[in-house]
């Protein structure tokens, strides 16, 4: 049983370690919009070419802008850019590029620049039936969807389809949506967002003219220096309606998103490896120290087991990191975290270390580093593997 309240206890160490670790990574990736900068930063190596600047003037489209995030005044992710637009004197209100754009979406802006027919072709006219208050009310509902999980995402039904928001029509369809939907999240999360764009498509029209695919075909040859000019001739070649030619691009842009994806969660893992660096360095968190005072110290151990079993016993239903915090309660749960580590008293601390580092200390460094750069979830799995078998293997009590 020592052995297993070492290894207890140890797991649930690395557990706070990785929290913290990864609140703070999703903090600065909040305060830079890195993922929205990266969706950009694809999206314009896709289009973009010699003569081509679609990327750039993809994002300047009006079905891409009423997706852009306007933060509040008091908003601390907003300080940078406003900062930045002081200091050169760009008086321009402060935008977040949307996280996650769908292929839905996708698709009818590149239907509506083909249809146009210039290598240059952004269309800025797109009258809307819809008032100012439930564009920013669609804007809010769709944020929310963007960013939400498999362990949070009925809290959209709570805060929005409760029957306390403002009367839009477009309540009425997800209420719908809800009461036929699957069970299966992302059906569920991938259900509300087409409709939503679907509603805006119903009530926004992008172009004067209706474009068809006999439209489109004649459109085309006019792109010929443009990169993806083969790709969408291929598409309108193959497509008998306007329909099928939009299913083709939908999946192409997924499949690219896809793609994307694994770049995006591999510079993740490169960043998290460095903040992983800094607070162990900075915070002198040592594997090798902290195991040697859990098998020596009963009381440290017994201090960290009960931490740990208490921590189990408030989370029943797993760990996962809320993704629809705001920034300022992303900081709020980072410093939750290190008020935990600091109750369990562990022998860590910048104060520690004298001179150079030992080779011994170094090794305990690095051990650290990679347990922290595994993250939360799989820290939080094994300390309740662990505490399963624990539990199993606890002697019965004796019989009077």
């Amino acid at each position: 049983m020592v052995f297993l309240e070492v290894i207890f206890a140890l797991t649930f160490i690395y557990f706070l370690g990785s929290v913290i670790v990864s609140g703070i990574n999703e903090a600065i990736s909040m305060l830079f919009n890195k993922r929205g900068l990266e969706l950009k930063r694809a999206i314009i190596l896709l289009l973009n070419g010699k003569d081509s600047d679609w990327g750039n003037q993809f994002f300047e489209h009006p079905r891409v802008q009423e997706l852009k995030e306007l933060p509040s005044d008091f908003s601390i992710r907003a300080w940078p850019q406003r900062l930045l637009n002081f200091i050169i004197r760009r008086r321009v209100k402060v935008k977040f590029n949307p996280s996650y754009i769908s292929a839905s979406k996708f698709a009818d802006v590149m239907i509506d620049f083909i249809g146009n027919g210039q290598t240059n072709a952004v269309n800025q006219q797109m009258p809307s039936e819809l008032g100012n208050d439930e564009v920013e009310f669609i804007g809010q509902m769709r944020r929310f969807v963007e960013s939400s999980d498999p362990y949070n995402y009925k809290q959209f039904v709570v805060l929005y389809l409760a029957g306390t928001q403002p009367a839009f029509p477009i309540i009425d369809q997800l209420k719908a949506i809800q009461n036929n939907a699957s069970t299966e999240y992302h059906a569920y999360r991938a259900a509300i967002l087409n409709s939503i764009d679907q509603y805006i498509t119903d009530h926004a029209t992008m172009d004067t003219r209706t474009h068809t695919i006999s439209h489109l075909k004649n459109k085309i040859v006019q792109l010929q220096d443009h990169p993806n000019f083969g790709a969408f001739q291929q598409f309108l070649a193959s497509s008998n309606t306007l329909g099928e030619f939009k299913e083709k691009l939908e999946k192409w842009y997924d499949e690219y998103m896809d793609r994307v994806s694994g770049w995006y969660k591999r510079r993740m893992h490169i960043t998290v490896l460095y903040i992983a660096v800094l607070v162990t360095v900075l915070g002198n968190i040592d594997s090798i120290e902290i195991l040697q005072n859990l098998i020596v110290n009963q009381n440290f151990r017994e201090t960290v087991v009960g931490a740990a079993e208490q921590y189990l016993e408030d989370h029943p239903g797993g760990f996962a990191q809320d993704t629809t915090l705001s920034f300022e309660a992303k900081i709020d749960s980072i410093k939750h975290h290190i008020s935990l580590t600091r109750d369990l008293f562990l022998p860590v601390g910048i104060e520690k270390v004298h001179g150079f580092p030992s080779l011994s200390k170094i090794a305990g460094w690095i051990l650290t580093i990679f347990a922290l750069s595994l993250g939360a979830p799989f820290w939080f799995d094994m300390m309740n593997k662990i505490g399963n078998l624990r539990a199993s293997g606890k002697k019965p009590a004796a019989e009077t």
